[in-house]
């Protein structure tokens, strides 16, 4: 170590004045001979005993073969449940605009059209498709925000409101849990795996299905 490391009394991060007269010409300290030295020195000096004894151990360890592959979702809440769809599916998250109905059309599933930047988009109902029960009205401990949730599958997109946005989080695919074969709620037709995370238990949604109930709905 430098015995005087100058930086640290009259360079750019010491107290003491006057300044060092160099840095009149070099700016910063990191473009001074000494402090790069100094950088030089730390990489030569020798490593100590304990250090290379806790490395050669970590080395020394069989390399796991197991894959963990991770998945990226994007979680939010429809009712009082939570969903979650793969985050390669979600083309954008917009504040809830205007939807304008469709003449002599079921709105229950298909709400109609709306215009976001410009393009019009099928806005439709996931609670509808999902026959979730409607939420009582709450008041909530923090601030909440309806969004519009575009989703995206085969080039063909489609919008959903969503009661409240958590965001995207990442899991590795063996914390995904199997789906109960004696589960008997709709939603399970559209559901691929349980995450259980934190205190929440949701609902990871087959974007497939739901394109493919939709399109079969919505003609």
């Amino acid at each position: 170590m430098h015995k005087e490391q100058c930086w640290r009394i009259k360079g750019v991060w010491g107290k003491q004045f006057p300044r060092c007269e160099r840095l009149l010409h070099i700016v910063h300290c990191r473009n001074c001979d000494v402090f790069i030295q100094y950088g030089k020195e730390l990489f030569l000096r020798e490593s100590p005993q304990d250090y290379l004894d806790e490395f050669t151990q970590v080395i020394s360890q069989p390399i796991d073969q197991t894959s963990h592959k991770i998945i990226s979702v994007m979680i939010f809440r429809l009712a009082k449940e939570w969903f979650a769809l793969q985050s390669n599916t979600i083309q954008e998250i917009v504040p809830v605009n205007a939807v304008h109905s469709i003449p002599h059309r079921d709105k229950n599933l298909l709400k109609g059209i709306v215009n976001i930047r410009g393009e019009l988009y099928l806005c439709i109902s996931l609670k509808t498709l999902l026959s979730l029960q409607p939420e009582k009205q709450t008041h909530p401990k923090h601030a909440v925000y309806q969004r519009m949730i575009v989703m995206i599958n085969n080039q063909l997109s489609w919008v959903f409101q969503a009661d409240e946005i958590h965001g995207t989080e990442y899991f590795p695919e063996d914390q995904l849990m199997a789906i109960q074969s004696s589960t008997s709620h709709k939603k399970s037709t559209f559901t691929n795996h349980i995450i259980q995370w934190q205190h929440l238990t949701i609902s990871l949604l087959d974007d497939s299905c739901i394109h493919q109930a939709l399109m079969e709905k919505v003609k």
